[in-house]
Order: structure tokens, then C-alpha cells, then sequence
């Protein structure tokens, strides 16, 4: 999350795979962001942290006022295993 200042793939660098990351979704980009947007943080963010030891979800709470549609978006990712479709 960039305001926290560690990236999902550098914590799983330096925790290896002893202990289950859970997090990393920036909370602006869930809030603010476009439904591709947070689609693509979230694909990102569980290609860094899978295939195992990652558990999705946002790097801090979820503000009220963010779109269902954003938050289905993340959903879907891990629903449908969208992480694991190449990239274009």
C-alpha cells in the first residue's frame, strides 16, 4: 500500500511463506478509483501475494462511502481467480 509504505511483494520477500500476508488494497483506490482501477490493484496485488499465504483484502478499513461496485470488482478477482489469467 503506498501509505504504508511496503509492497505485498516486498513483505512476502522478507516474511517468505512462514505466515500469511492479509491486506494491501490502497483504501483511496477502492474509495476514489474506477472499477478497472481497483480490479487491476487487486489483480496485482494477489499475483504479488499468492498463490498461497495471501489473504485479499484492503490495507486499512474500508471508508463508508465506497462504491459497491469497487468493492465487487475485488471480489470478483478472487471469486473467478482472475489473478491468474495472463496479462495482456
Amino acid at each position: 500500500d503506498p501509505l504504508g509504505g511496503v509492497s505485498v511483494a516486498d513483505a512476502k520477500r522478507r516474511i517468505g511463506h512462514k505466515v500469511a500476508l492479509m491486506g494491501g488494497v490502497n483504501t483511496i483506490t477502492l474509495a476514489r478509483g474506477t472499477v478497472e482501477e481497483v480490479r487491476q490493484e487487486t489483480i496485482q496485488k494477489c499475483r504479488e501475494g499468492g498463490p498461497y499465504g495471501y489473504i485479499l483484502a484492503a490495507g486499512d478499513m474500508v471508508p463508508p462511502d465506497t462504491p459497491l461496485e469497487n468493492l465487487q470488482a475485488m471480489v470478483d478477482v478472487a471469486l473467478y481467480s482472475l489473478w491468474k489469467e495472463p496479462t495482456a
